[in-house]
C-alpha cells in the first residue's frame, strides 16, 4: 500500500476518548505511523508475517501492518475502553479476519513465545512514576518474537544509549534505524502547551539465534 492510501486509511482510526495518564496513553501520530510501518516493510516485509503489537491502544500500529499484507497481527491491550475502540476499529477498516486483539497486561498475559516474526510497540517511557516499564515491554517482545525475527520500538532519543545497551544485554543486535519528531497535543490537564514536538528513536531489535551445541 503506497504511504498516501496508507495515511488515507489510519486518518479513519479512532484514538483515546478517555486517555489515562497512569497508562501514559498518547494517540500514536498517524504520519509517523506511515513512516515507520513503511521503514519496517523495507527492512523485513511485512507481507504474510505474524505481528504482535503489545500495547495497542486503539490499534494504530497493527491497523497499519495489517493494511501492509500481514497475515495475522495480534494485538494486546489492558485498558478494556482502549481495547474497545480498537475492536471497532478493526471491524469498521475490515480487518477482523486477520487481527485479533486481548484485553490484559501486555508484561503479564500468557504469550506463545518464540511464535512472531515482528513485534511492534509503543510502550509507555517510563516518566509517570513507571520508571523502566519501557524495558520491561522489550523484554516481553523478545520473549515473543521467533529467532532472528525483529522487534520495533519507541523511545525517547534521549535514552538511546541506554536502551540499545539493554537490548543487547537481552541477547538482541540493537540499532537505532530512526530518530523522528512526535507531536504531542495537549492531552492532560497539567498540560501548559497546545503541542510539544519531543525526539522519538525507532529502535530495531533483532533477537539473535541460538548456538547449537
Amino acid at each position: 500500500m503506497k504511504p498516501s492510501a496508507l495515511n488515507r486509511l489510519l486518518s479513519e482510526v479512532r484514538d483515546f476518548e478517555k486517555p489515562k495518564i497512569t497508562l501514559e496513553q498518547y494517540a500514536t501520530d498517524k504520519e509517523m505511523t506511515v513512516d515507520v510501518i513503511n521503514l519496517i516493510d523495507d527492512e523485513v516485509g511485512l507481507e504474510g508475517t505474524t505481528v504482535l503489537d503489545l500495547g495497542c491502544g486503539c490499534g494504530m500500529l497493527s491497523i497499519a501492518a495489517c493494511a501492509m499484507g500481514a497475515s495475522y497481527c495480534l494485538g494486546v491491550e489492558i485498558d478494556p475502553e482502549a481495547a474497545q475502540i480498537c475492536k471497532e476499529n478493526i471491524d469498521e477498516l475490515e480487518c477482523e479476519a486477520v487481527m485479533d486483539i486481548i484485553i490484559g497486561d501486555a508484561l503479564s498475559v500468557p504469550l506463545s513465545e518464540g511464535f512472531f516474526d515482528v513485534v511492534i510497540l509503543n510502550p509507555p517511557f517510563g516518566t509517570k512514576k513507571n520508571e523502566g516499564i519501557d524495558i520491561q515491554f522489550v523484554e516481553k517482545a523478545l520473549k515473543c518474537v521467533r529467532e532472528g525475527g525483529s522487534v520495533y520500538s519507541f523511545h525517547k532519543s534521549s535514552t538511546r544509549r541506554f536502551v540499545l545497551k539493554k537490548g543487547e544485554e537481552m541477547g538482541a543486535e540493537s540499532r537505532a534505524v530512526a530518530q523522528m519528531r512526535w507531536k504531542l497535543s495537549n492531552t492532560y490537564r497539567f498540560h501548559k502547551k497546545k503541542a510539544v514536538d519531543i525526539d522519538v528513536d525507532v529502535i530495531s531489535f533483532i533477537k539473535r539465534k541460538k548456538i547449537s551445541d
